[in-house]
């Protein structure tokens, strides 16, 4: 089983950028980066350079990227807020952890 996060991290009015992760087990493995910017004007986000594992066509693509320690702190938070620990009552009746 795999989980697919994706932290959208804003620099400024006109660029962000979209870091994808896989989870397997409890290991987020790092598969893809884009930076993107946003014309003045514009509805749509355009690419501007990329690196992804499972790319076609790679003739634009950047290199790996190093994933700086304040990303993987994000993508620790995010897991750590999916994760959830239940009895097999909870699990069969959601309604029981409803507060």
């Amino acid at each position: 089983m795999s989980v697919k996060i994706e932290i959208v991290k804003q620099i400024d009015a006109e660029t962000r950028e979209r870091w994808g992760f896989l989870m397997f087990e409890v290991t987020a493995v790092f598969v893809g980066w884009h930076k993107e910017t946003k014309p003045k004007g514009k509805r749509n986000w355009l690419n501007v350079a990329f690196w992804d594992k499972y790319a076609r066509m790679d003739y634009r693509m950047a290199d790996e990227p190093k994933i700086p320690e304040s990303m993987k702190a994000e993508v620790i938070q995010e897991i750590t807020e999916l994760l959830k620990v239940k009895s097999w009552d909870e699990w069969k009746n959601p309604e029981l952890t409803k507060i």
